[in-house]
């Protein structure tokens, strides 16, 4: 695949951050460190993890945070308008990827992509 067919999905409203990762499967990514981040499945978090984050309204746009809800781990991101939990990944060079193993493996809580 060239670098001209893919998108970087850079979209400030939640739901057409979503939009956009179904519209762009599998093209669809993000820039973490320095490398290409696609990110193929994605949704919006429900309002349990909404009254969570709450608090973190100083986290800056497009960092990622980790959600921990008991034993299970969440990955979201900051958009400027709201937040996406990213449900599936592949980082460059790797096989796609849960959340919780790209957790496990990269430990990505309060990086930034681009």
């Amino acid at each position: 695949m060239e670098a001209s067919e893919l998108h970087l999905i850079k979209y400030e409203e939640p739901e057409e951050f979503v939009n956009a990762v179904r519209a762009f499967k599998p093209e669809g990514y993000l820039r973490f460190r320095g490398r290409r981040l696609r990110v193929l499945r994605a949704s919006l978090p429900s309002s349990q993890d909404l009254e969570i984050l709450e608090p973190d309204r100083r986290v800056d746009p497009w960092t990622l945070r980790v959600l921990k809800i008991g034993k299970s781990r969440r990955l979201l991101l900051k958009l400027p308008k709201g937040w996406v939990e990213l449900l599936e990944i592949q980082p460059e060079g790797r096989r796609s990827m849960g959340s919780e193993q790209f957790i496990n493996g990269y430990r990505p809580d309060g990086e930034v992509v681009g």
